[in-house]
């Protein structure tokens, strides 16, 4: 048999591996496997944020800021009063860029759990693929619907799992 056939085909013959999908591929089978992968990519979201001492310790940094200004208040160094305690502000400026990166990376999941969740692609489209040009093209400028992969193929099966012609490893930037 000669391989890459339909998904329908391989389920019809009901062939070793005809219920596989590409781990990343079945977030478009169906609603049951977007919403698990929004809310899948939301946790990750949230994760990244609440491990930032930015998100994760704000709080106690409100209370840092708090003692500054009254520290400032009461005439600070000119009064001869010690600086307040500030760990957590100190933990954040030390790595204040990988804050903002993960913070970042927090925002970049977020939106894509967005873009997932009203059923759009979150893959770049591969323009080599027959028929997929066109597609790869618009989505320089604009989200991609699942409807519109579709349109142009359906999943297909390599002998092994099945997969979305067209579609790229990789996932669309955040810009």
């Amino acid at each position: 048999m000669l391989y890459p056939i339909t998904s329908k085909e391989a389920r019809l013959q009901l062939l070793p591996g005809h219920d596989v999908y590409k781990a990343t591929h079945s977030l478009y089978i169906d609603a049951y496997q977007r919403d698990h992968g929004v809310v899948s990519l939301n946790l990750e979201s949230l994760k990244a944020f609440s491990d930032t001492v930015t998100v994760g310790q704000r709080h106690q940094l409100a209370l840092e800021r708090s003692a500054d200004k009254v520290w400032l208040e009461s005439g600070g160094w000119d009064a001869g009063l010690d600086l307040p305690p500030a760990h957590s502000t100190w933990a954040m400026l030390e790595y204040l860029n990988f804050e903002y990166l993960k913070i970042a990376s927090a925002f970049e999941i977020h939106l894509k759990a967005r873009l997932l969740s009203t059923d759009h692609v979150l893959h770049v489209i591969d323009g080599i693929s027959s028929g997929h040009k066109i597609l790869a093209n618009e989505q320089r400028e604009r989200p991609i619907l699942k409807a519109e992969v579709f349109s142009l193929s359906e999943f297909h099966f390599d002998g092994a799992k099945n997969y979305l012609p067209g579609l790229k490893p990789e996932s669309i930037k955040f810009s």
